[in-house]
């Protein structure tokens, strides 16, 4: 069972989703982000903050809807291009 935790924050000019992993699994799971072109700001999983390395493109561009794979007691923040 997935342990997600999803936050979508926003202002006139910025915006953000993050990503939380409270399970000791990997998870694989289709997450409802919103439609845009988003760049991911920070991976906890990266080598650089001691963790076994990032699964996250670098950038992604949804419609809506995107499959994502975070490691176990991660989270990932995204910043969207505005």
């Amino acid at each position: 069972e997935d342990e997600l935790l999803l936050i979508h924050r926003w202002s006139e000019s910025d915006e953000a989703f993050l990503v939380f992993n409270f399970s000791q699994n990997q998870s694989s799971a289709a997450i409802p982000m919103p439609a845009g072109h988003w760049h991911r700001r920070l991976d906890s999983a990266e080598g650089r903050w001691q963790g076994v390395g990032s699964t996250i493109p670098e950038q992604i561009d949804t419609s809506g809807e995107v499959t994502l794979i975070i490691n176990p007691w991660a989270f990932v923040i995204f910043l969207k291009e505005i």
